[in-house]
């Protein structure tokens, strides 16, 4: 065990951008785009050193006042092997979940 008291340090830098793009068709439902990028120049906030890219849509639902529900479908790409343990270069990603208002 190191009995050092001074803190870790990291001067790793990393650069993002994201957006998100949202329409209402009906009062009840919501759809959004995000677009994402981001660079991780020595691994140290994703574990791979790449550069990431990913395109998500999803859906904001209203059941009632109380019930929320958003599903999502998001694409991944990255310039390096960092999916899988570091075997693949892209993944798909589906999820969602269900909100209760109270």
């Amino acid at each position: 065990m190191d009995n050092n008291p001074l803190p870790l340090k990291c001067s790793a830098a990393a650069y993002a951008f994201l957006t998100y793009w949202n329409y209402q068709p009906t009062p009840l439902d919501n759809i959004s785009l995000r677009l994402e990028a981001l660079d991780d120049t020595a691994g140290q906030r994703t574990g791979a050193e790449a550069t990431y890219y990913d395109v998500g849509i999803g859906l904001q639902h209203w059941l009632s006042p109380q019930i929320e529900m958003r599903p999502e479908f998001t694409q991944y790409w990255a310039t390096a092997p960092a999916f899988a343990n570091g075997t693949k270069r892209q993944e798909s990603v589906a999820s969602g979940d269900i909100i209760l208002h109270f």
